[in-house]
């Protein structure tokens, strides 16, 4: 349902933007991803079998139930906090999304009991007790902010799923129908056991349009009582559609054998599909058309997976412009800027197009440009977590301070800076 590679990287680079520990699990307690566990959780907690399993018990106890976008916050076996929140991929609960350990600023931790917890289990008291101080402490209001882009990045990881299972379902139904669909003489080979997949043939001498079953199927018309022309065939198809249909004679004169196109077509009822028509001409010595035959599929599936795409385009872009930081992302190599978000532009008093292409050394003051650039290029080769204090320029002129943090990761081979 997910590239694991990617889904890793992503959560490492979740952490190195926001230093909170995230990690996604399976039903059954087992990690599939994980960044920023604490050291006590790490090289504790999940180290000795009895802790291990209080870990394993509180996690699955804990997601007992939850429905989708809910979140729970609890206390776990081994006394830290921890939220959870689950994923669900096509209506079924897959795996958990996990944001921890930490302890609340208002609480103090009960030290006795996690020293006795050390001595029970054979830690080492003074290592265990140093991990313990390096959990972080949260205010509640940081909890709260913190809560409503948890549940966005849960439900961005069920819609990647469910993308990627229709994605998957849409590849793997074209692939059997176009593998089985060859032109070959006076007819194409029948795909009739293909789902909705179904062949036609166009006589040139009598202007006949033969239907197989399944082509009625997908028209959703009745083989008995409808009876198929070019005239009729033209009223199945979305108004819109039509005009690259029209013409006849398009179709008939075209110097290729072969061709394909998409296009819409009406049900009875009203209903809009999308279809792929794939068609071969067959010509006699004189090069005139003696018939058209051809095939048909229903795309809808694959069409609607991909509009389903495109939404989640738009949602992961919904969150980067909803982040509370400036975020800029660019090429490590060059330090030209290839994305911003909302808060970039109004922080350095830009639009967003007028940032993307900028080099990043541009953002600040004349006398510091060389400086920093070679502050970027440096971290951008090391590619480690940066974290400084400068000055930007505005467009107005005005010096503002700034605090950045900067990581880097690759894509594709490409590496980035953001």
């Amino acid at each position: 349902l997910l590239d694991l590679g990617e889904l890793q990287a992503l959560l490492i680079d979740f952490h190195r933007l926001c230093h909170v520990g995230i990690g996604v699990m399976d039903l059954d307690g087992q990690v599939l991803a994980a960044a920023g566990w604490q050291d006590v959780c790490r090289n504790f907690h999940r180290v000795h079998p009895e802790t291990a399993a209080n870990c394993l018990e509180s996690d699955q106890v804990m997601a007992l139930g939850l429905k989708p976008g809910e979140v729970r916050i609890f206390k776990c076996g081994n006394r830290m906090w921890d939220v959870i929140t689950p994923v669900f991929v096509g209506g079924r609960h897959r795996a958990n999304l996990v944001l921890g350990q930490f302890f609340f600023e208002d609480e103090i931790p009960d030290y006795t009991a996690f020293r006795s917890q050390a001595q029970k289990y054979g830690f080492d008291v003074d290592e265990y007790l140093a991990a313990l101080d390096r959990v972080p402490r949260w205010s509640r209001e940081t909890l709260d902010e913190a809560l409503n882009f948890f549940r966005k990045i849960a439900q961005m990881l069920s819609n990647l799923g469910h993308v990627n299972v229709q994605l998957a379902l849409a590849v793997e139904e074209k692939e059997k129908a176009l593998g089985a669909l060859k032109l070959s003489g006076r007819r194409l080979r029948q795909a009739q056991e293909l789902a909705r997949l179904g062949s036609w043939e166009w006589e040139a001498g009598s202007d006949r349009l033969t239907w197989s079953e399944e082509v009625f199927s997908i028209y959703g018309r009745n083989p008995q009582t409808f009876e198929p022309n070019w005239s009729a065939f033209l009223e199945c198809v979305h108004p819109d559609d039509r005009a690259i249909l029209e013409d006849g004679a398009a179709w008939r004169e075209r110097p290729t054998r072969e061709f394909n196109l998409e296009h819409r077509i009406v049900l009875p009822d009203g209903t809009v599909r999308f279809v792929e028509q794939a068609a071969g001409v067959e010509r006699d010595d004189t090069g005139a058309v003696i018939r058209i035959m051809g095939g048909i599929q229903d795309i809808t599936k694959r069409k609607n997976a991909e509009r389903v795409v495109v939404e989640s385009e738009i949602k992961y872009r919904t969150l980067i412009d909803s982040a509370a930081d400036a975020i800029f992302i660019a090429d490590a190599e060059t330090g030209n800027i290839l994305e911003v978000n909302q808060k970039a532009a109004v922080l350095t008093g830009r639009t967003a197009t007028d940032l993307v292409g900028m080099n990043q050394k541009r953002l600040h003051p004349d006398w510091e440009m060389e400086k920093y650039s070679a502050g970027f290029k440096a971290h951008s080769q090391l590619g480690e977590t940066s974290c400084l204090e400068a000055e930007i320029r505005r467009s107005d002129g005005a010096i503002i301070p700034v605090e950045i943090s900067t990581s880097t990761f690759e894509f594709s081979g490409r590496k980035y800076a953001i």
